[in-house]
């Protein structure tokens, strides 16, 4: 109406230009103040801040229940995945991507790792056929760990395996045909394999330099392994054999005798219930700890940021709650701390 108007009017002057200031004007001609409605959107606004406050409140009030029920179902004691509460350096080396994310929303990650978002190779058939396992290259990463990182970063070895692709990225997932990692999110889709390479390399040697360092200057180091915390109704992977788990505790004590390395599995078991875990020590400062990866808490969300697609999962979000880094914990610039995704 007011379009029409401004036309109607300008239409009784003969300059073009005259013409078009006065419509103008009128089509930028301020709303006439009305104290009523101002002081209407006054109130709106206050009613609006005070309902985030009593939603925040709400959610606070929520958390705190939650970790008042785990005391009370832990006899006071808080469910730690290590053996200690504070560390120097955590990192999670699999058994996918969502590790790394999940210690990213409790501010346990303080750099990347050339661990960041691997996995192992998916065979054909695997999330149709149960009976169809993944390998997911435990053995293999600490051994690269152990070894520099030897036939790491070969750019003969890598090979384009598919597309991957959900609502906000869309990667090429390339596998290391000499290791069997597989990268989910270090290719972007829209770049050949080989032109991406050198940025690659230089990423992860850099990557290799910062975990080298960090571990120099640890002394209490954790790290974690999360499974079944990405689709629950086939199975994913086998956990992994106690053996391995006694080979790597074995092989980084004897690479760094001074220094002391906890390893923590988490693993699903459908059968538990909400409070209940399972923690069971296979090698000194390694632990399987298993518990109902269904069970999921929202709650979590008042001090740890999660998206609608990625919700805490109770017994590791309520450890991961009971943890935290050292002074002493090796930090890098904050843009650099999420290079690669």
């Amino acid at each position: 109406m007011k379009h029409f108007f401004a036309n109607f009017i300008a239409m009784f002057f003969i300059s073009k230009k005259l013409r078009r200031r006065i419509r103008n004007k009128i089509m930028k001609k301020e709303k006439s103040y009305n104290p009523q409605e101002e002081k209407l959107l006054n109130i709106e606004q206050q009613i609006s801040e005070k309902q985030h406050i009593l939603d925040t409140l709400e959610q606070k009030y929520k958390y705190l229940s939650l970790k008042a029920s785990w005391l009370t179902s832990n006899k006071g004691i808080l469910p730690l995945p290590g053996r200690f509460n504070e560390y120097d350096l955590i990192f999670c080396i699999g058994a996918s991507c969502h590790g790394t994310t999940m210690l990213k929303h409790f501010d346990l990650r303080r750099f990347s790792t050339p661990f960041d978002y691997t996995a192992g190779i998916a065979p054909d058939g695997w999330l149709t056929n149960p009976d169809i396992y993944r390998d997911t290259r435990f053995k293999e990463k600490v051994k690269a760990l152990c070894d520099n990182f030897k036939d790491w970063l070969e750019p003969e070895n890598f090979k384009y395996v598919s597309q991957y692709i959900n609502s906000s990225v869309s990667h090429l997932q390339v596998v290391n045909s000499k290791t069997g990692i597989r990268y989910i999110h270090e290719f972007p889709a829209n770049q050949d394999i080989m032109q991406h390479m050198p940025e690659f390399i230089e990423k992860n040697i850099r990557r290799i330099k910062y975990m080298y360092d960090a571990i120099d200057t640890s002394q209490k180091i954790l790290i974690i392994w999360i499974s079944g915390i990405w689709d629950q109704t086939v199975v994913l992977e086998k956990n992994v054999p106690s053996k391995d788990i006694k080979w790597a505790a074995k092989n980084l004590k004897n690479m760094y005798p001074n220094k002391i390395f906890d390893f923590v599995f988490f693993e699903p078991d459908g059968t538990k219930e909400r409070f209940e875990y399972e923690k069971i020590e296979i090698a000194p400062g390694a632990f399987r700890i298993k518990s109902n990866h269904f069970l999921k808490d929202f709650e979590y969300n008042f001090v740890h940021t999660a998206p609608d697609y990625f919700p805490h999962i109770h017994v590791i979000s309520e450890m991961l709650d009971n943890i935290k880094l050292s002074k002493n914990a090796f930090k890098l610039p904050d843009n650099i701390i999420d290079e690669g995704f």
